[in-house]
C-alpha cells in the first residue's frame, strides 16, 4: 500500500552515529503520528588504503533534500513542510510541498559507486 502524506520536519541529524558512520536523519511530524526517514550512510570504507572516503552521492542527497525542501541550508530544514511518499509504511522518497519535485533515496543510493 502506497499513500502520500504532508510532513513538518520536526527535527533533523547530521552527523556520526554511535559505530563511526556518517549519516542524517529527518525526524517527520504527520500531525497524527511521527516518522523518521535517513540512516543511510554517506561515507564508506575503502579496504585497500585502509582510509575512509565520502561518496559524492552522500553530498548529492544532502543537496537534493535542501532542494525539496525549498531552503538554504540544513540548519533551515527544522520547521520546513514537505511531501512524503511512503509505500508499505517505508518512506520512499521526499517532495516538494507544491512542486513535482522529488528525492526517492533508495533511487539516489543504488546509484552509488
Amino acid at each position: 500500500m502506497s499513500q502520500i502524506k504532508n510532513a513538518k520536519i520536526d527535527s533533523t541529524m547530521l552527523g556520526y552515529e554511535d559505530h563511526g558512520l556518517l549519516t542524517f536523519s529527518l525526524a517527520l511530524d504527520y500531525g497524527d503520528c511521527f516518522q523518521c526517514v535517513g540512516g543511510y550512510r554517506l561515507d564508506g570504507y575503502d579496504k585497500k588504503s585502509d582510509k575512509i572516503f565520502y561518496s559524492s552521492t552522500g553530498l548529492r542527497v544532502l543537496a537534493e533534500i535542501i532542494k525539496v525542501a525549498g531552503v538554504s541550508s540544513w540548519e533551515k530544514l527544522k520547521g520546513s513542510y514537505i511531501r512524503v511518499k511512503i509505500v508499505d509504511n517505508h518512506v520512499k522518497s521526499i517532495g516538494h510541498l507544491l512542486e513535482d519535485n522529488w528525492v526517492d533515496f533508495e533511487e539516489l543510493f543504488k546509484q552509488q559507486p
